[in-house]
C-alpha cells in the first residue's frame, strides 16, 4: 500500500509539473513570433482589421481611432449622430496605429479623435518611443488634411498590476503630449480629472481597472461633444 501511495504522488506531481508546463508553452510567445513586432503579437490587430477591410463605408465625418478605449463604444448611438466611425482595436499599441493610418484615411474624415498609451507602457515601450509614434500619427494625419484630436491616455485603477508605477509613467507621457498639442497647436482632451483620482482610475468608472464601463463613458462623451461642436459638426 505504501508504495502505491508513493507512486501515485510521484504520478500526480508528474503531471501537474506536466500541465504547467503546457501552460507556460501555451500562452508564452512561440519562438516563431517571437521576432515579430508587438502590434502583430496582438490576435486582435489581424482579426479587427479583417472586419474594416470588409467594411462598405467610404465616409465619415469623425473617425474614433484607438485601443481598446475606443472600441469599446459606438460613437454614431452614444452621440445621437451618423457619421462618427470607430477605428478602435483591443490591444493595440501606437506602432499599430502607424499601421493603419490608412483605415483613417480611406474615409476622408474630417476629424480624427486618437487615444492610445496603456498598452505601449504596459509592454514596456518608452514613454520617448511613444510620443514619437504620436509625432507620425499625426503627421500622417495632417497630410490628408484631416483635424487631429489627441485624447489624453487614462490612468489605471488600482484592480491592475503595477498600477502605481503605470500611473506615472501615464502623467509624465500625457505631460509630454500636453506640450505636443500645444506646440503644433492641436486640440488636448483630458479627462483624467473627472475620472480619477490621486492619478487612480477610481473603481466606479471601470469594470476591470483599465476599461471604462457606461458611467465613464457617460464623462466622457460631452467633451467629445463639445469638439464636434466647436469644429462645425
Amino acid at each position: 500500500m505504501i508504495q502505491k501511495k508513493v507512486g501515485f504522488g510521484l504520478l500526480s506531481v508528474l503531471i501537474l509539473l506536466a500541465t504547467g508546463w503546457w501552460v507556460m508553452y501555451r500562452f508564452s510567445s512561440s519562438p516563431l513570433r517571437s521576432n515579430e513586432p508587438i502590434y502583430l503579437q496582438n490576435i486582435n490587430f489581424e482579426y479587427q482589421k479583417g472586419f474594416f477591410a470588409l467594411y462598405k463605408t467610404t465616409h465619415a465625418d469623425v473617425v474614433m481611432f484607438g485601443d481598446s478605449h475606443i472600441f469599446g463604444i459606438n460613437g454614431n448611438e452614444a452621440l445621437a449622430r451618423e457619421g462618427v466611425i470607430n477605428r478602435g482595436i483591443r490591444g493595440d499599441v501606437t506602432e499599430g496605429f502607424l499601421k493603419r493610418l490608412d483605415e483613417v484615411y480611406n474615409l476622408h474624415p474630417k476629424l480624427c479623435f486618437v487615444m492610445g498609451g496603456i498598452n505601449d507602457l504596459y509592454a514596456n515601450i518608452p514613454v520617448e518611443t511613444i510620443v514619437k509614434n504620436y509625432c507620425k500619427i499625426v503627421e500622417g494625419l495632417r497630410s490628408q488634411n484631416i483635424t487631429v484630436i489627441i485624447q489624453a491616455t487614462l490612468y489605471v485603477g488600482s484592480e491592475r498590476g503595477s498600477y502605481s508605477e503605470k500611473n506615472k509613467e501615464v502623467t509624465i507621457l500625457n505631460n509630454e503630449l500636453r506640450h505636443f498639442a500645444l506646440r503644433e497647436n492641436i486640440r488636448y482632451i483630458d479627462i483624467n480629472p473627472i475620472i480619477s483620482e490621486n492619478t487612480v482610475l477610481k473603481s466606479k468608472f471601470t469594470v476591470d481597472g483599465l476599461h471604462l464601463n457606461a458611467l465613464g463613458y457617460a464623462l466622457w462623451l460631452p467633451e467629445i461633444e463639445k469638439e464636434l461642436v466647436s469644429n462645425g459638426l
